[in-house]
């Protein structure tokens, strides 16, 4: 249907005086089905993603992508079925949090909000400066999976202010870029998904210094992380990387 609506939106622009009010009409007795009959297969090629031919360096599996030691340079990305990125991966990071295989794994939930120690929200990541082939769009990219450990149906923005110390440039997330599959949401308890979170920054150097602050995770069906009405939420998770050697 979404395609359809664009291409009704062309037609409806393009049309003029009194030939604007028919084709208006005529919008109003649309036939989806002969439509979709008469245009679909043109449809389907112009709108649908085109099949990418992984090669050698190429993988589009986040288990393989995620430690420092992959053997894989670039992470096909597809967001939906009209969206893809290829992102190049030109530089990873590590923190204090990162186990030995150079992966990080924190637990981002708001610990108000849990009734015990053991009730987590685990996000487990790697942190990587990426590429975008597309538009040479440099990105911070997080790939990685999140586990609901909570008894709780808890969001996740993906929220946060980060500073590249090195290089004095301050960025955030609520003025900011960014592009993600399946690391945002409302997460019902015991569930657990892999995905992408892809952050725009608009710097030509590489940063080696970051340090991010993060929006936690809290229960949908409780108390808010924040009230819109007062502006942008509190962050408290502080997090630093730096680039691996």
């Amino acid at each position: 249907m979404k395609r359809i609506l664009i291409i009704l939106g062309v037609i409806l622009l393009a049309a003029c005086g009194s030939e604007e009010q028919e084709a208006a009409d005529n919008a109003n007795d649309f036939d989806e089905e002969a439509f979709e009959e008469e245009y679909g297969d043109e449809l389907d090629e112009l709108f649908s993603n085109e099949e990418i031919e992984l090669d050698g360096n190429m993988t589009n599996e986040v288990e393989k992508i995620i430690s420092p030691d992959s053997k894989f340079d670039t992470f096909v990305a597809e967001k939906d079925e009209y969206d893809t990125f290829i992102f190049d991966i030109k530089e990873r990071y590590i923190s204090d949090e990162t186990d030995s295989e150079g992966i990080t794994n924190i637990d981002v939930m708001r610990r108000d909000q849990v009734d015990s120690e053991d009730e987590t929200f685990d996000y487990k990541f790697g942190l990587m400066l990426a590429k975008d082939q597309g538009d040479g769009q440099s990105y911070l990219l997080f790939v990685g999976d999140v586990v609901n450990n909570t008894s709780k149906r808890v969001q996740f923005n993906h929220n946060f202010d980060v500073i590249m110390r090195d290089i004095k440039i301050e960025e955030n997330t609520y003025g900011g870029f960014s592009e993600y599959v399946d690391l945002v949401g409302a997460f019902e308890p015991e569930f657990d998904a892999q995905g992408w979170y892809a952050f725009a920054i608009d710097t030509d150097e590489i940063p080696e210094q970051l340090e991010f602050t993060f929006e936690r995770a809290w229960d949908e069906n409780g108390e808010a992380m924040y009230d819109a009405s007062e502006g942008e939420p509190e962050l408290d998770l502080e997090i630093e990387f730096e680039l691996i050697d």
